[in-house]
């Protein structure tokens, strides 16, 4: 996960949820979920916190990529693609 983006798409898809689904969790709009998650707008540093507390993920991971806090599920998922 090279991006923010990627990274936040990585949390919303391993809890199977839609954007809308995710962006009503959020209270933010479908839009801004899709321009985060395509890398064309940065989260405020208030919806990351709010991304690391429902969904149990750090900010620090969120943000860089650093530390493995990614879900389980997702970790095991790109593991297994790996082996493709």
């Amino acid at each position: 996960m090279n991006t923010i983006g990627e990274r936040i798409r990585l949390i919303r898809n391993s809890n199977s949820l839609t954007q809308f689904e995710f962006s009503q969790n959020l209270r933010v709009t479908r839009p801004h979920i899709t321009r985060i998650e395509t890398n064309k707008e940065n989260p405020s540093g208030v919806l990351i916190r709010l991304i690391s507390v429902l969904y149990n993920v750090s900010e620090e991971w969120i943000k860089t990529g650093a530390e493995c806090s990614a879900p389980v599920s997702a970790l095991q998922d790109n593991w297994l693609d790996q082996g493709d």
